[in-house]
């Protein structure tokens, strides 16, 4: 995995910092990614998985596929997936991602462009 930094500003002159993470290979989301965009780079496909115990309730990151191989998104012993492609969506093209969020203990949201 690679961690890099970037700053953002907003139009009323807040500002930031915006964390990007890239991954090669199946990823497990972690509390450090909690409010980074996670760049899935890989010709392969990957599988997130969402474990039912960890981050707490409020994470939320964002996913974005941008290797060729497909992102699919899986349960951890004990989560749920909710999202509108059913209880395994993946990330519809390159370049697009989603957004996931968890929403109490073992339930994960994921929306976007997913399929």
């Amino acid at each position: 995995m690679q961690n890099q930094r970037g700053n953002i500003n907003g139009p009323n002159g807040q500002s930031g910092s915006l964390q990007f993470r890239t991954v090669t290979g199946d990823y497990t989301i972690t509390e450090l990614d909690a409010g980074a965009v996670v760049e899935v780079d890989s010709p392969d496909p990957v599988v997130i998985t969402l474990e039912a115990t960890a981050p707490a309730s409020g994470f939320y990151c964002e996913v974005v596929r941008v290797g060729a191989g497909t992102v699919q998104f899986a349960a951890g012993t004990g989560a749920t997936v909710l999202s509108s492609a059913g209880a395994t969506p993946s990330i519809a093209a390159q370049q697009e991602g989603a957004t996931i969020t968890k929403r109490e203990a073992g339930a994960w949201r994921v929306q976007g462009a997913i399929a």
